[in-house]
């Protein structure tokens, strides 16, 4: 019987059954699946493209055999073959592909070239965390829709399903934090073959964006120049000639022509609805909740804007609140008051899941230019329960948040009625968070029973950590991976609380109170 081989090119099927070989022997049974992508599955390759693979596991690569993948992917660079340093492949376990969780979204990788060394993907910004979930999105539906499967389970049976809605939100998403980054940062476009790269990326763009659906590169941009301005054509018909001479230097001309296909696309989509997060479910609440305010508030409304791990880069779709600020014109009226209690009355019966998970306040602009203890007491919500509250001290942290990278849904920029937070403020609403919250837990810690409670404690340890020493709030997965680097002794603990799940018996109590009383300890000596 002749054998079956994964792809046309005879060369290509040599590295990818050395791969195959060698990974399987290295995963043993922690390997479930290989599966190629990209242009091998959606059509167009040639000898300038990438071997998209991914390899997925049952559980996270541990460090041991990181170091055999990484030896091997040396190895494989020597072979005396064309596409041997085109391999472009990621290790995913197999949770990872059916929801995005930005908590455990890094994973090992290796990108092509001569050079290159197998490295972990780790989400640090709020704007990585949205162009990597974007880019989630496009490989669990080219995985499960046109993925060629050299062994393991069929993709069907690994990846949900992706709609059209998710790819268009996911395309849009792309657009508007990986494309235009580069509108800031033109230096970044070098050499023709990253240039044409991101012309040819922006033609699939639009593509999905108008079609719903991916397509590869020679289709899209087809459609780009037939669809698209013709002031463009040029420019996307030089890009395959680009392609084929990576190394030459990306002249001046052609990199402002670029710049100008992004705000065109930019310009082009503003038509699409520009969604606050990468969550549909999520949105939806977000809608009726703007919707609802603004009919009630009426010329009172400032604008809504959404904080906490929304803009971190940490939310959970299962655990996380719904983080909101709506910023009024003056203090409220008790009509008004009433009247934002019974909307949210009907947000519950509307989408319960949802509005339970909101939390937020309604507070007059004056309010948010410093923080004052003696303000409020503000309409609040927080997990279906509407009431009167004052902002306490962690306050002084949103206010710089959001500052800083609130969401903004609707409304004016938050830097015009929120003041510049100090770092030496930051640092003592973190002591007093801690002489308030997690001091008192250490005498009576019955929270801390809960797994999940002692994993939120030890990412947030790690998060007080971080700034105490930085002097800069980031997010839980930066903060976790500085604490790794920098307390060796911690290393376990937080790879424990990283990886986490709900159907793990293992606690960590006695090590999670240790971690808190190291973290007190630590703030007195940078504090004193």
């Amino acid at each position: 019987m002749q054998k079956k081989y994964p792809t046309p090119y005879p060369e290509v099927n040599l590295v990818l059954e050395e791969v195959l070989r060698n990974v399987r022997t290295i995963l043993g049974n922690n390997f479930v699946g290989m599966y190629l992508y990209g242009s091998l599955a959606n059509g167009g390759f040639d000898r300038n493209s990438d071997v998209d693979y991914i390899v997925v596991t049952n559980n996270e690569t541990n460090d041991g055999v990181f170091l055999e993948l990484d030896s091997m992917h040396k190895n494989i660079a020597t072979m005396d073959l064309w596409c041997a340093i085109q391999l472009e492949g990621s290790y995913i376990p197999h949770q990872s592909l059916q929801e995005y969780d930005p908590i455990h979204a890094f994973h090992v990788h290796i990108d092509r070239g001569k050079n290159e060394h197998l490295h972990r993907i780790e989400i640090d910004n709020p704007v990585s965390s949205k162009a990597w979930w974007a880019k989630w999105v496009f490989l669990c539906e080219d995985i499960r829709e046109r993925g060629i499967t050299m062994m393991g389970l069929v993709p069907q049976t690994l990846i949900s399903p992706v709609s059209s809605d998710e790819l268009r939100e996911a395309a849009l998403a792309f657009l508007e934090s990986w494309a235009s980054n580069f509108l800031d940062h033109p230096e970044e476009i070098t050499h023709r073959g990253y240039q044409s790269y991101v012309v040819l990326t922006l033609c699939r763009i639009q593509y999905t964006l108008e079609h719903g659906s991916g397509a590869s590169k020679q289709v899209a941009a087809k459609w780009a120049q037939k669809t698209l301005s013709p002031h463009f054509n040029s420019l996307i018909e030089r890009a395959w000639i680009g392609r084929r001479n990576p190394s030459w230097k990306a002249e001046t001309e052609e990199i402002k022509e670029t710049l100008d296909f992004i705000c065109y696309a930019l310009e082009n989509n503003q038509m699409q609805k520009n969604y606050p997060t990468p969550y549909p479910e999520v949105n939806n609440i977000i809608d009726h909740l703007l919707a609802n305010a603004k009919s009630i508030l009426g010329e009172q409304f400032v604008g809504l804007y959404l904080h906490g791990s929304l803009i971190t880069g940490d939310f959970n779709l299962k655990s996380s609140d719904i983080d909101f600020l709506c910023v009024t014109t003056e203090k409220l009226s008790d009509e008004i008051i009433s009247a934002l209690e019974e909307m949210h009355a009907e947000l519950s019966k509307v989408d319960k899941k949802w509005a339970y998970q909101l939390e937020g306040s309604y507070a007059p602009q004056e309010d948010m230019r410093h923080y004052n203890p003696e303000n409020g007491p503000y309409p609040s919500v927080h997990e279906g329960a509407f009431y009167l509250a004052g902002h306490e001290s962690h306050w002084i942290i949103q206010r710089h948040l959001l500052r800083k990278n609130a969401v903004i849904v609707e409304g004016i920029d938050p830097k015009s009625f929120i003041d510049p937070v100090s770092v030496k403020d930051i640092h003592g609403a973190i002591l007093e968070f801690l002489n308030e919250w997690w001091i008192p837990m250490l005498e009576n810690p019955i929270k801390l029973e809960k797994q999940d409670y002692q994993a939120y404690a030890i990412l947030t340890m790690c998060r007080m950590l971080c700034t105490f020493e930085n002097d800069e709030i980031a997010s839980k997965p930066a903060s976790a991976r500085w604490v790794k680097n920098s307390f060796d002794e911690w290393r376990d603990l937080i790879e424990w609380a990283l990886s986490w799940k709900e159907d793990s018996d293992i606690s960590k109590k006695n090590e999670t109170m240790a971690l808190m009383q190291f973290t007190i300890d630590f703030s007195k000596r940078e504090n004193s």
